[in-house]
């Protein structure tokens, strides 16, 4: 635990960046080399999320009871030493995964396009989500009930992902919807006490669907 929380997250982002497109003239193999980085990353950080939670607030509980000053020597007072990584880079990476899984980015109104360029666009939106849905996977699989413990991840899950995995729901893409319901019940699996809310709306518009079909 070397690396600092912005070291870690700009990693994180060269090797995403490397598998996202896979039309770019990058090497297959450094691809495979990405993605496989990445999902090292994950499970190395997040199964160590509720160590990170108990260590921090641990260190909060010590600094709020110490009354007593410190005096700093000038010849360290202008050094500042490296900060590992914490939860607050484990939650930029989280909440820039479920930016990714959004079925609709950027979409607005009246927007119009060429067909090519339009068909272009969704298929590499589809690959983005797809890409980010394995890796939430992965998050959720790794941490599971040690989320709960951090109210900004749960509060992310609860408005921004369960969002994208209902709009998400309605595919037709049988990749894309597998990877969904696999999600859903991951999150059930980890953090269910925090989702009852979202659950019901899930189960209703999956059985609605059902019905329909």
């Amino acid at each position: 635990r070397l690396i600092s929380g912005n070291n870690m997250n700009d990693l994180f982002q060269v090797c995403f960046s490397f598998c996202r497109d896979q039309n770019a003239s990058y090497p297959k193999l450094l691809q495979q080399s990405a993605g496989s980085t990445i999902a090292h990353i994950i499970i190395r950080l997040y199964s160590r999320l509720g160590e990170l939670i108990h260590e921090e607030q641990q260190e909060k509980d010590t600094f709020s009871l110490s009354s007593i000053p410190i005096t700093i020597d000038d010849t360290s007072k202008n050094s500042k030493p490296l900060k590992p990584y914490g939860t607050k880079c484990l939650y930029r990476l989280i909440k820039f995964l479920v930016g990714h899984a959004n079925p609709r980015p950027n979409q607005k109104k009246g927007e119009t396009g060429s067909s090519s360029s339009a068909s272009n666009t969704k298929t590499t939106e589809g690959r983005l989500q797809i890409l980010a849905l394995g890796m939430l996977n992965t998050v959720l699989e790794t941490a599971g009930e040690d989320l709960g413990l951090h109210s900004g991840i749960i509060e992310l899950i609860q408005g921004s992902l369960c969002k994208y995995l209902l709009q998400s729901s309605q595919t037709d893409d049988p990749i894309l919807l597998s990877l969904v319901l696999r999600t859903i019940f991951n999150m059930f699996c980890a953090v269910k006490s925090h989702l009852k809310v979202q659950f019901e709306v899930f189960f209703t518009s999956i059985h609605m669907r059902t019905v329909e079909s």
